[in-house]
């Protein structure tokens, strides 16, 4: 049954509402002369630490210890004469029991206080007849208003989004959130520790560097006014760690801030912590053993066990681990590696370009067919030359160098080196790599090439990703649950734009983009119309639903954003579109939807050429891996449109994603490759059912030409889809 508006207000008016009587109370605060947000209070005791000093205390019992303790307001609950609180610390929580008699003219004061606010409390220590152990106040003091109430449902969180950008809500709300953080900070000072018993000494290297080296990367770029120079954010320590080796620092580590101009998605973040150490007289076996002693034990102090679950499924990392060449495992995955590599990738479906050298194509078939099979810990050792140009060439097979990776649940958690010390071949290394219209090359490095001259030790190094470990031990499918503030796109979806170097260089492309995003924008109530004149099957429905659009769109203006009356709502409320893919098609498509009232994310496959291009998206993310998308956790409130441009890749997440409840699960592919493809997907076992809750080709049927009015085709499918057959909420098969 729906209620009225009197008796169910608007969420806005609702806020609104609290927001009025908390500054209503702190308007009753400053008349009565009480500061609301003080300046100190001296505690006796943290909450955590009181069960210990009062383990005898029986039920209905009161101790003589009396404590003065502060923290923030969780609960309150008023029984009679009787007012119970929880109040919490860092270290724990405890309820607070107040009573008429104790408090005095001060009980009435109990009525300024909100959940969220902070206060200071004191009494003495009792036990309740139901064994709650309690402070029985004597007096309280708000020690720090707070003016915005906590989420309704403050106990759990549920928009991930949301918890992202205000982690400090998710860390009041959320206790996962906070044992996370907490075994991240156990988990790096246990490194740190490790390490300096091992004679390792703890450097700074400079993050603004004038030449960014030591990683295939793309970096951030930055100017320096003084200096009058171009700088780059870090890539990586390496080049530096060297440099301070071949000063005779024979083992040295840093924990590191890297910064990558990348994509982001559920293993990567543009800004990262790395671990990177250097052992003279040591090569990769050495490093090898050392990354297994630290992971192993680090993963004890910080779980209590070496066996981890992770995902559903259990992570040995009791050393030794697996070791085993890279060709090895490509071939173990049924690749003829003696054969034509070129070949072999079309046979089994990895795309690759033409140009790329036989250790590159090795690379990528480990990539796409072998790295996200290894569950459990591996080093996988022994790479192309062409891809690892800091790395010593193989001391018995030439085309490899002595580089592997730590694997772990599918990812690349670290690697190690037998380092080049030959500045000639270093040199030589580093031209060969170097291709002007490759933004990840290494420029040459004078300076380092410098110091090689001079000499460096045979040498071993590591780089181990803190971040992705920490996602392992913590049983975290996202990089950004391990990291307190990810990356994330502006709130308010305005994207500014990188000056181009040219102004009058702007691409056809770009342009074109352009020209389509304003279309689209510019023709909401008309393509609200065409929807409604192309869907007779829906009428009414898709006749209100075109209404509500361009409502929302006269309410999506600039100055009701400024005011707070936008017409977006909170993405845990709405439906969400995910769209994976980039393209014309997919581009008018996030605008389209966003415009619609849909909290937008889009999975960028192999086929991204350009993320800025999805101004309507509230976030992208850019992977070449099927099971990244799946990780993004598509729920039943989720409709997912496939538009990617790379077949294999559609196919790839469409497979993955067909065991999940998303209610609308639609493919951009024409009409002869989606035949062929629901043929595949009987051969693979899929039931008929989930076969037919598959829309390929997607869209309706309108004849529609252009990105514009494929875009329409599929949203209006999703309409109908999300509508029903009778317009009310629910799906349709």
């Amino acid at each position: 049954m729906s209620e009225t508006p009197e008796t169910s207000p608007e969420p806005q008016e609702r806020a609104a509402d609290h927001l009025k009587a908390r500054r209503d109370k702190l308007d009753s605060l400053v008349a009565a002369g009480e500061d609301a947000f003080k300046v100190m209070f001296e505690r006796t005791h943290k909450i955590g630490e009181i069960s210990d000093l009062v383990p005898e205390l029986e039920a209905g019992g009161e101790s003589d210890l009396k404590v003065r303790v502060g923290g923030r307001l969780m609960a309150f609950r008023r029984q009679g004469k009787l007012v119970f609180a929880d109040v919490a610390d860092d270290s724990g929580r405890i309820q607070l029991l107040a009573q008429a008699n104790r408090l005095g003219d001060r009980f009435a004061r109990l009525e300024d206080l909100d959940i969220g606010d902070w206060i200071g409390a004191w009494g003495p220590v009792i036990r309740t007849r139901r064994g709650e152990l309690s402070v029985a106040l004597e007096g309280f003091d708000i020690l720090t208003k707070g003016l915005r109430p906590l989420p309704e449902k403050w106990h759990g969180l549920k928009d991930v989004e949301g918890r992202y950008r205000q982690r400090y809500l998710d860390l009041i709300a959320n206790p996962e959130a906070r044992a996370v953080m907490t075994a991240r900070s156990g988990a790096i000072a246990f490194i740190r520790s490790w390490l300096q018993e091992r004679g390792f000494i703890e450097v700074e290297t400079p993050m603004l560097q004038p030449v960014h080296g030591g990683a295939l990367a793309r970096p951030f770029t930055t100017y320096h006014e003084a200096l009058n120079m171009q700088l780059f954010l870090r890539v990586a320590p390496e080049l530096y760690l060297k440099r301070l080796v071949v000063g005779g620092v024979e083992r040295v580590f840093e924990v590191n801030r890297n910064f990558r101009n990348e994509g982001v998605s559920v293993r990567h973040n543009p800004e990262f912590t790395m671990l990177e150490a250097y052992q003279a007289f040591a090569d990769y076996n050495d490093m090898a053993e050392l990354l297994e002693g630290m992971v192993s034990e680090a993963a004890q102090a910080t779980c209590g066990t070496m066996k981890v679950p992770y995902q559903g499924e259990t992570l040995d990392l009791t050393p030794p681990f697996r070791r085993a060449r890279l060709i090895d495992l490509v071939a173990e995955a049924g690749v003829d590696v003696e054969g034509d590599l070129a070949a072999e990738c079309a046979r089994v479906g990895v795309k690759v370009d033409p140009g790329w050298s036989w250790g590159k194509l090795l690379l990528e078939l480990y990539e796409k067919k072998v790295e996200r099979n290894l569950m459990q810990p591996t080093f996988v050792m022994d790479y192309p030359k062409e891809v690892s140009p800091l790395a010593r060439t193989h001391r018995s097979d030439p085309r490899f160098t002595e580089h592997l990776d730590l694997v772990i649940a599918g990812m690349e958690v670290g690697v190690a080196y037998s380092e080049l010390t030959d500045p000639i071949d270093q040199r030589r290394r580093f031209e060969a790599q170097l291709d002007a219209s490759d933004e990840e090359a290494h420029i040459i490095d004078e300076d380092f090439l410098k110091a090689l001259e001079y000499g460096m030790p045979p040498t071993g190094g590591l780089g181990f990703g803190i971040d992705r470990f920490l996602m392992v031990l913590t049983d975290q499918a996202s990089i950004r649950e391990v990291i307190l503030f990810p990356a994330l796109r502006p709130e308010d979806g305005v994207i500014t734009p990188p000056p181009p170097a040219d102004p009058k260089a702007e691409s056809a492309d770009s342009a074109e983009m352009a020209n389509l995003k304003a279309a689209i924008q510019a023709s909401i109530p008309e393509i609200a119309e065409a929807v409604v004149a192309a869907m007779p099957e829906i009428g009414t429905a898709a006749a209100k639903r075109a209404a509500e659009i361009a409502a929302q769109r006269a309410a999506d203006t600039p100055t009701a954003r400024a005011s707070g009356r936008s017409g977006r709502h909170d993405p845990a409320q709405i439906p969400q579109l995910l769209v994976v893919g980039t393209g014309k098609v997919a581009s008018a498509l996030s605008c389209l939807a966003e415009r619609s009232g849909y909290h937008v994310r889009v999975a960028a496959g192999p086929d991204a050429y350009s993320v800025g291009e999805f101004e309507g998206a509230d976030e992208v993310i850019v992977t070449p891996e099927p099971q990244d998308v799946e990780a993004l956790r598509p729920d039943a409130n989720t409709y997912v449109a496939i538009c990617s441009e790379v077949n294999e890749f559609a196919e790839e997440v469409l497979q993955t994603l067909m065991p999940t409840d998303v209610p609308y699960l639609g493919v951009m592919l024409k009409k002869g490759k989606a035949a062929a493809a629901f043929k595949r997907l009987g051969k693979m076992g899929f039931d008929e059912q989930k076969i037919a809750r598959v829309h390929m080709p997607i869209g309706l049927a309108l004849r529609s030409q252009g990105p514009e009015e494929i875009a329409i085709s599929i949203l209006a499918e999703i309409v109908g889809v999300r509508r029903g057959p009778d317009g009310s909420a629910g799906t349709s098969a």
